[in-house]
C-alpha cells in the first residue's frame, strides 16, 4: 500500500500546473482542440448546436466563437465537468486553465509564429465539376482552419491536411476565376492567392438550394407551410422551372408543377397540410431548363397532430424561469426565448430536445443556477406546447 501511495503521488507531481494568465493561442485553443472541436467546430456535428463554434477565437457570420462562450464553456468543461460528453473528462489543470481564462479571455501572441502553406492544384472541368486538392501544412502544428473562395464567393470549408473538395461549378460564370483562401492558425486570418480556376460550360444544369423547410421545422398539421428556394442557371437566356412534392418513406403528396422563381432566383411557396400523416417529411424539388434537371430533398421536416390545449400564458412561468436563463439577449446560446416568435419559429427543435431527447434543459443548469425547479409536469406541459407550434 505504501509503494502504491508513493507511486501516486509521484505521478500526481508531475502533472501540469495551470498557468497564472492563461492565453487562447498558448493554453486554451490546445484543450479545446483537443476535447471539444470534433463536435463544436464547422459544421457542428454530433447534434452539437450551431450557435456556436470553439475552433475560432471570435465570432464568425453571426456564429458565436469561443471569446463569448468563454464562461459556457467554464460552466460545462470545468465547473459542472458533464464535457466532453463521451471520453474522459478534462484533467484538472485544464479545467483550471478554462475557468482561469473565462475572466480575461486574453488572445496572446506567439513569437516567431510560421504562417500555414498551401498546396493547389485543380483538374480540368469536367461538365460541371471540378475537383480541387489542397494540402495545408503548419510548422507550429497548429489547428487550421479557413475557407476557400472563388470570386470572393465562399466554395468550401478548409482544414489541416489534405483534403479534395469536389466544386459544383454550375453557379459559376464561365472564364478565368480566381480562387483565394482564407486560413487561421489562431493567431489571426491570412489571405492566400491561389491563382486562377478555367470554367467553361455547354448547356449547364441548373442550380437550386431549398431554404426551406429548415431541419426540424415544425408544421401543424391542416396549417400553411412555407417552401423557399433559390433556382439559378448561368446559361444567358436560360427559362427555369421547379416542381414540388411532399416525401415520406411511406407517402408521396403532390405540392405544385412549374414554378417560376423570380428573376433573382429566389421563389416561394405556400403549401396546405390538411390530411398529412402525422411525422417526418422532406420536400423533394426538380429544377429543370428544358434540357437538364437537378433534384435535391430538404431536410426532414415535422407535421404534427397535437392534442394539448396549452397556451403561451399557461407555459410562460415555465420558460421565464428555466429556458429564458440561457435563451436570452444576455446569454445567447441558441434562440432568444424571451421572444414569442423565436419560440414558435423553434418549436420543432425545441420539442425534440425537450421531449424526444429530454437533454433540456441541460444537467449543468442545475449546477451552474441551482435555484431552478423543473419537474416532469413541467416536461410534458412545454412539450405539448411546442408540438402545437408554440402558440399564443
Amino acid at each position: 500500500m505504501r509503494l502504491h501511495l508513493a507511486i501516486a503521488l509521484a505521478l500526481a507531481g508531475c502533472a501540469p500546473a495551470a498557468p497564472e494568465e492563461p492565453t487562447w493561442i498558448d493554453d486554451v485553443r490546445p484543450i479545446l482542440a483537443a476535447n471539444c472541436i470534433r463536435c463544436h467546430g464547422d459544421p457542428a456535428r454530433n447534434l452539437a448546436p450551431p450557435t456556436f463554434r470553439l475552433d475560432v477565437l471570435e465570432d464568425v457570420g453571426g456564429v458565436k466563437g469561443a471569446r463569448s462562450m468563454a464562461e459556457f464553456v467554464a460552466a460545462r468543461a470545468a465547473t459542472l465537468g458533464d464535457m466532453p460528453a463521451e471520453g474522459p473528462s478534462l484533467a484538472s489543470w485544464e479545467k483550471e486553465t478554462l475557468l482561469q481564462w473565462q475572466y480575461t479571455t486574453a488572445a496572446g501572441r506567439r513569437e516567431n509564429n510560421h504562417m500555414p502553406e498551401v498546396t493547389f492544384t485543380a483538374e480540368a472541368t469536367a461538365g460541371d465539376q471540378a475537383t480541387i486538392h489542397m494540402l495545408i501544412t503548419d510548422a507550429d502544428r497548429d489547428l487550421v482552419s479557413g475557407e476557400l473562395k472563388s470570386d470572393g464567393a465562399t466554395v468550401a470549408s478548409l482544414r489541416t491536411g489534405a483534403q479534395e473538395i469536389e466544386l459544383d461549378t454550375s453557379g459559376l460564370p464561365a472564364g478565368e476565376r480566381a480562387i483565394t483562401a482564407i486560413l487561421d492558425d489562431g493567431t489571426g486570418p491570412m489571405s492566400v492567392d491561389l491563382g486562377t480556376l478555367v470554367v467553361s460550360h455547354a448547356n449547364t444544369t441548373p442550380n437550386l438550394t431549398l431554404l426551406a423547410p429548415r431541419r426540424d421545422d415544425l408544421v401543424v398539421a391542416g396549417n400553411q407551410g412555407t417552401i423557399l428556394f433559390r433556382a439559378t442557371d448561368p446559361d444567358p437566356g436560360a427559362d427555369v422551372w421547379v416542381d414540388l412534392k411532399a416525401v415520406t418513406d411511406q407517402a408521396e403528396m403532390g405540392i405544385a408543377e412549374r414554378v417560376k422563381p423570380e428573376p433573382s432566383g429566389l421563389g416561394e411557396h405556400g403549401f396546405d397540410t390538411t390530411g398529412w400523416a402525422e411525422g417526418e417529411w422532406r420536400i423533394e424539388a426538380t429544377v429543370t431548363d428544358g434540357t437538364a434537371s437537378r433534384t435535391v430533398r430538404s431536410e426532414p421536416f415535422i407535421v404534427s397532430h397535437p392534442t394539448g390545449s396549452e397556451r403561451y400564458a399557461d407555459v410562460r412561468p415555465i420558460i421565464d424561469n428555466v429556458c429564458a436563463r440561457c435563451h436570452s439577449a444576455h446569454l445567447p446560446t441558441g434562440p432568444n426565448f424571451r421572444l414569442l416568435p423565436k419560440l414558435q419559429e423553434s418549436s420543432g427543435r425545441a420539442w425534440r430536445r425537450v421531449y424526444e431527447r429530454e437533454d433540456m434543459p441541460p444537467p449543468s443548469m442545475r449546477a451552474v443556477l441551482p435555484d431552478i425547479v423543473f419537474t416532469d409536469e413541467d416536461r410534458r406541459r412545454l412539450s405539448d406546447w411546442f408540438y402545437a407550434g408554440a402558440p399564443e
